[in-house]
């Protein structure tokens, strides 16, 4: 399975940025009606208002991020420093990803597709409110199974961690896009498990 999206990226020009199994599923599924959610997002949120020439959308945001992850083998030099074509393994329950550079892509769609409109600016003012109360706290983290994730995700509302708060929302809506039960949606969350929970909150076989 490949997904391929060309863009006019800062810094980079013209690019066409490849996705294969892992990135371009995760793409595929959540369509092009996310993608165009993303569009219209500024990356740098309120502050456009205020400054002309930052008006970049998180998606070419995203976009950018994947395309250094797939420029950096060009950097290796005849090193294996930023090798990233080998596969990884996951903790726990043995999932694997196919690359190295397909983690960091995963990682990259993920935490983009977790922001909010005006990312931190609408992100904070739903945090505040979570905080203070408790009935729409409990529901928000209902939605989230997984009792170590949801642990994380109550720690991150709780403490205010607010530039922390986007990979709840990440866990969120995997919950409410993938089907109960789906392989896929288990992977998606091994993923963000490894990313954001301590070494020592992590289970290995």
């Amino acid at each position: 399975m490949t997904h391929k999206i060309s863009a006019t990226l800062p810094a980079l020009g013209a690019y066409t940025i490849p996705f294969h199994k892992e990135s371009a599923k995760l793409l595929n599924h959540f369509t092009d009606k996310e993608l165009n959610r993303l569009s219209k997002i500024a990356h740098l949120g309120t502050a456009t208002a205020v400054f002309t020439g930052v008006s970049h959308s998180r998606l070419e945001y995203m976009l950018l991020q994947c395309a250094i992850i797939d420029l950096l083998p060009k950097f290796n030099l005849g090193t294996e420093q930023f090798a990233v074509s080998s596969r990884v393994k996951l903790s726990g329950e043995g999932k694997q990803i196919s690359s190295g550079a397909e983690l960091l892509k995963v990682w990259s769609i993920l935490g983009n597709l977790g922001h909010a409109q005006y990312t931190y600016g609408v992100e904070r003012s739903l945090l505040s409110h979570l905080r203070r109360d408790s009935t729409a706290k409990r529901f928000f983290l209902s939605i989230i199974n997984q009792n170590d994730l949801k642990r994380w995700s109550r720690a991150v509302i709780e403490n205010y961690r607010d530039s922390e708060f986007h990979w709840v929302l990440a866990i969120v809506k995997i919950y409410q896009h993938f089907p109960t039960g789906s392989h896929d949606k288990g992977l998606f969350l091994r993923t963000l498990k490894d990313l954001l929970l301590h070494l020592a909150q992590l289970s290995f076989n």
